[in-house]
């Protein structure tokens, strides 16, 4: 598969016609061989060896592991009786229900007062907010980490990419768009193996160390889809608490009882959800064509089977890399872009709480007379001409039954109730 005498050069059939007549082979640099004629014999067709080959410890590792993962999942979806708090409308069906002593008198406070440990009574001057962005709706933290991590990853993938082409042109291999289209995904080549560092393994642990350097690539895409999805779910969650400040929503929860809302089968909403995972299972499949685990075979000049040449390589493909580095650079601009979108005008007047439970429990009131109406629509509405001290809308609940109004009022840390039946 390379020239003779060279190892770097690729072989190919081009490449050997100018030399048919002086035909040499270089045993050393002062040293040549000649060749006279070639000799060739019918001999079996790599076409007609076609098999299938897996590991059977591997496969058994899987099945069973898969096996504790739908047992775990049985267990937790009918032995599990405890309520769940999974998404917001469980958390304030939960505190509207229950009250929390802890966070009593504190209303209008802010994520930022209980992550700076100010658990305590306190007054605060009401500063009217300006427009939010979804880049505050998430803390510092998870969109550099996020961020971080995916940059990582890509600039890995750009290194691989360089010395991929890099080999190419040290082969003599084009490493110009069109030729590279055409060898395209998924299909390797003799000259697009990495054997070196392998090498010195035998059979059983090289063909392990090479499934998890192939795979390795899967794990952490994986982990870059729980990131960003968990970055997400923190800047919808803000986008979902400002809708309730402005508008009349029904609360969607897990179990849902009468009217309440079902909560999304993906955990996202379903415009997000499904973009997110697909991108995620295309990334997974461009991957997969990228970086494969490839075995070769030995034989013999008489067609038989010769297992000591056996080996199990790493394979890559240009294109695989390029495709994957597009997709992930495209989720990540996506991502970034999506920062820049403006929160509801209800972020304005609504604290901002993101997923802290204390800060969601302090703006929830619980009252005998409000737990009955936790399943029909309610919103939030600011104090507007009096002087409350920090106030949230979410924590001066105006929860609406048919024609009944309740309205609860937070004035210098005593709560206050109107009634108009």
């Amino acid at each position: 598969m390379y020239l003779p005498g060279n190892y770097k050069k690729a072989c190919s059939f081009d490449k050997m016609l100018p030399h048919l007549s002086n035909w040499t082979v270089s045993a050393s640099p002062s040293y040549s061989i000649p060749v006279n004629h070639c000799l060739s014999d019918a001999v079996g067709s790599n076409s007609t060896r076609c098999s299938l080959h897996y590991s059977p410890p591997i496969m058994i590792l899987v099945c069973i592991l898969n096996a504790l993962k739908c047992a775990l999942i049985y267990y937790t979806a009918l032995c599990v009786k405890d309520t769940t708090l999974v998404i917001l409308g469980d958390a304030i069906h939960s505190f509207l229900e229950h009250s929390d002593f802890n966070t009593e008198n504190m209303c209008g406070s802010t994520l930022a007062d209980f992550n700076n440990q100010k658990w305590q009574y306190a007054r605060f001057p009401w500063d009217p907010q300006n427009r939010l962005w979804w880049f505050q709706a998430a803390s510092k933290r998870t969109w550099i980490v996020t961020m971080a991590l995916c940059k990582i990853s890509l600039i890995v993938v750009g290194v691989l990419l360089s010395q991929t082409i890099k080999a190419r042109k040290t082969q003599g291999l084009p490493t110009d768009i069109p030729n590279l289209w055409k060898q395209g995904v998924g299909q390797v080549r003799a000259y697009s193996l990495i054997g070196g560092g392998f090498k010195i393994f035998n059979q059983t642990t090289g063909f392990l160390v090479c499934i998890l350097f192939s795979n390795m690539f899967q794990i952490f895409c994986s982990f870059l889809y729980l990131f960003i999805n968990g970055l997400l779910t923190s800047v919808l969650v803000a986008c979902e608490w400002a809708n309730m400040a402005s508008h009349k929503r029904l609360l969607q929860v897990s179990f849902p009882v009468g009217i309440q809302r079902s909560s999304y089968f993906l955990s996202l909403p379903l415009r997000y959800a499904i973009p997110l995972s697909g991108s995620s299972i295309l990334l997974h499949w461009l991957i997969s064509q990228s970086v494969l685990v490839v075995q070769t075979a030995g034989w013999n000049a008489d067609g038989s089977r010769n297992y000591q040449y056996d080996a199990s390589r790493v394979g890559w493909l240009v294109m695989g890399i390029i495709f994957s580095l597009v997709s992930g650079c495209i989720i990540v601009l996506i991502v970034l872009l999506l920062g820049f979108r403006k929160l509801p005008r209800g972020a304005q007047s609504a604290p901002l709480v993101r997923t802290c439970s204390a800060a969601i429990v302090h703006s929830v009131i619980s009252h005998r007379k409000i737990k009955r109406l936790i399943y029909y629509p309610f919103s939030g509405v600011s104090l507007v001409g009096m002087t409350a001290k920090r106030l949230g809308t979410a924590a001066s609940l105006l929860l609406t039954m048919s024609h009944h109004r309740f309205q609860g009022i937070c004035i210098d840390s005593v709560f206050f109730w109107t009634e108009d039946f």
